[in-house]
This record gives structure tokens, sequence and C-alpha cells, in this order.
């Protein structure tokens, strides 16, 4: 009887503790998705915010008659391009181009003389803000530095109308790197993920 009663108690003890177990997992794996769902819901505001603020930029930027008023290749255009990328190191390229879609003015001056009139941006511009999806530079890989991976750099294209008064003078374009996204999500994460 002390036998059956022993095994019956050993028995018991393997299936709460089996039972136990799996809530315990069950729990943790909840925790877990919770945990990860507000990371996620987090990096996503934080990532639309950022592609708000940047578009926002570019269309002040576009809209300050006091930069164009002297045309699209002064130097007040050149040195409002410098600040910019100055205080965000993420805008890889910002150039303006013409209604021909030369490019007049822009960042290091790269591109400066080429046409861009058959880029997305450059035709989405023209007509209001734009925004484009993730792309590899095509004009730009060979002229920039690869990113910190050692991968071709990857943009997003932010473009708007240049206008004097009510007259469009051509379109004004930035280039941002993607990488910026990384950062936003590893600033997000904790320290042993």
């Amino acid at each position: 009887m002390a036998l059956a009663f022993g095994a019956l108690v050993v028995g018991l003890g393997l299936l709460l503790s089996l039972l136990m177990g799996e809530m315990l997992k069950q729990r943790i794996q909840k925790d877990v998705g919770t945990s990860l769902h507000t990371v996620a819901r987090n990096a996503s505001r934080l990532l639309a915010s950022g592609l708000q603020e940047r578009a926002r930029e570019v269309w002040v930027m576009a809209q300050s008659q006091g930069i164009w008023e002297h045309g699209l290749d002064s130097p007040q255009v050149q040195q409002a391009m410098a600040r910019r990328q100055a205080m965000q190191p993420h805008n890889l390229w910002i150039g303006a181009a013409d209604l021909d879609g030369v490019v007049r003015a822009a960042t290091g001056n790269l591109l400066r003389g080429q046409s861009v009139l058959q880029r997305p941006w450059f035709s989405a511009g023209l007509h209001g803000l734009h925004v484009g999806d993730v792309h590899p530079a095509k004009m730009l890989a060979s002229l920039l530095a690869p990113n910190a991976a050692g991968e071709p750099q990857r943009f997003v294209d932010f473009s708007a109308p240049i206008l004097s008064g009510d007259k469009t003078i051509g379109v004004l374009a930035l280039h941002g790197s993607w990488d910026w996204t990384r950062e936003v999500i590893e600033g997000l994460l904790p320290p042993n993920a």
C-alpha cells in the first residue's frame, strides 16, 4: 500500500510539474510577445515620425522663397543644402533640379549638371510632396561610400516642387539613408536582445 501510495504521489507530482511547466512556458511566450509587440509599435511610430519629419523638411525648404530668389544654383542654395545635410547626417544627398530635370545645385556637387528627368522622384516632385519607396541608389551608387556593413546605400527619396510665387521653378530632392532605421530599432531593443 505504501508503494502504491508513493507511486501515486510521484505520478501526481510529475503531472503537476508538467502542467505547471506548460503554464509557465505559455506565460513566458505571452510576455515575450507583448514585449516584442511594444517594441514593434514604438519602432513603427518612430519610423513614421522620422519619415514625416523628413518630408516636412523638404516641403518647408522647397517653399522657402528666400532661398530660391537668386536662382537654383546660387551660393545661398548651396549653403542651405549643406546646413540641412550637416543637421541630419542620414541626408546623404540633397539636390535641386530645374524644370528640364538638370541638377543645378547639390550637396558635394554630386550629380550637378546631370539629368534626373527620368527619376521617379523628379516627376512626382513636380506635382507635390513625394515620399518614395526604399531602393538602391542608381545614379549615386558609385559616388557614395557603402554603408557601415559594406553594402550599397539604400535610400528613401523625398521631393517637392520649388515655388517662386505661384510658379514652379524646379524640384528639391533629398535622398535619406535607410540606415537610420537600424539605429532607431537598435535604440529600442534591450541590451541583451
